[in-house]
């Protein structure tokens, strides 16, 4: 029994860490739709894909990270630009002072998760089981939960002070100071500590 405990617990552990870190490195925003208007043809189509790169990097934020279009906005044009990793365009359509188009734009996952970390909006596993300075480690642990189970009790874990570390379309990788693990618990959670 002790047994088919452990190896439902490793499958368990296996299955949240894959869907998690064998995320793909690249994040694709598709049909982003832009209608922009400038003085000529070249300026419209500028004004387009700026609007178009900020439009991906809001949407990238909003669906892998959790972070509202305001954080976007608050990044430079710099900031977005190197996070990208391409763009195609799929139909467009130019006039003297138009330009209209649907675009599909990459971004490097590990570059916006980077970017995100020096502006204090993501903590990674590995900084938080640090502590500060000299090293110390912290009360804080690091738990693996579906996704399901984060958004249904998510009003029930505000009081923890969690932090969300990695976000995917399954799983929530978060940290939270120890002494709440009973809370989730007594939620009726299904987690996994890393």
């Amino acid at each position: 029994m002790v047994v088919l405990k452990f190896l439902a617990r490793a499958l368990l552990v296996l299955f949240f860490a894959s869907t998690l870190y064998g995320a793909d490195k690249t994040l694709t925003i598709k049909k982003v739709n832009v209608r922009q208007k400038g003085e000529n043809s070249v300026e419209a189509k500028e004004k387009a894909l700026f609007k178009a790169s900020r439009l991906s990097f809001a949407k990238i934020l909003k669906d892998h990270f959790g972070l509202d279009k305001k954080v976007a906005d608050s990044m430079t044009s710099q900031q977005i630009s190197e996070c990208i990793s391409g763009y195609s365009v799929q139909h467009e359509k130019q006039s003297d002072s138009y330009y209209i188009a649907e675009l599909s734009y990459k971004f490097d996952r590990e570059s916006i998760e980077n970017l995100l970390t020096t502006q204090g909006l993501l903590q990674r596993s590995s900084d938080v089981s640090k502590g500060g300075k000299n090293g110390k480690k912290s009360n804080d642990i690091v738990l693996l939960l579906s996704l399901n189970d984060f958004m249904g009790n998510i009003h029930q874990l505000k009081h923890t002070k969690y932090k969300v570390h990695k976000f995917s379309n399954a799983v929530v990788e978060l940290s939270m100071g120890i002494l709440y693990l009973n809370d989730i618990k007594t939620l009726g959670i299904t987690y996994v500590v890393i």
